[in-house]
């Protein structure tokens, strides 16, 4: 499956604090006191725009690392584009590689292997279209 970079949704903060968000939203019903749920509110956004800049943040760290690591290591071809990918496809199989990047299974499974052995994919399980791997660091910062 495909991971794409989201906006955050400000419910979790609101979650977090539900007592707080209904107390917010009796002083607007009651006293309509709009000027209190407006800053509470601006404070929730706020909130997840910062935890979405750090994300950001990390992933484009991760990205620069990965570069890194690539060119420390001489790494080229189908291996080098997706490794430059990851933070945008962070899990793939060798025959999802072999299909978007139009090349054959053994060029494609080659590149996933080269990835692995630098520790930059790591197999978690195997699914239909065949081995899933993970580009685990991007996967933590996703899952924050």
């Amino acid at each position: 499956p495909q991971v794409r970079l989201r906006y955050e949704p400000v419910s979790p903060y609101f979650e977090a604090r539900r007592s707080e968000y209904q107390d917010e939203l009796r002083q607007v019903s009651a006293p309509g006191d709009w000027d209190r749920w407006v800053t509470f509110f601006a404070s929730g956004l706020r909130h997840q725009a910062d935890e979405t800049t750090r994300k950001i943040d990390d992933l484009v760290a991760v990205h620069r690392r990965t570069k890194q690591v690539c060119h420390a290591n001489h790494v080229q071809g189908v291996a080098l584009r997706l490794a430059d990918e990851l933070i945008a496809r962070p899990i793939v199989t060798a025959n999802w590689v072999q299909r978007q990047y139009d090349v054959s299974y053994p060029t494609a499974n080659n590149a996933v292997a080269r990835l692995e052995q630098l520790g930059l994919l790591r197999q978690f399980s195997r699914g239909s279209d065949g081995r899933l791997f993970s580009a685990d660091e991007v996967m933590q910062i996703l899952e924050r």
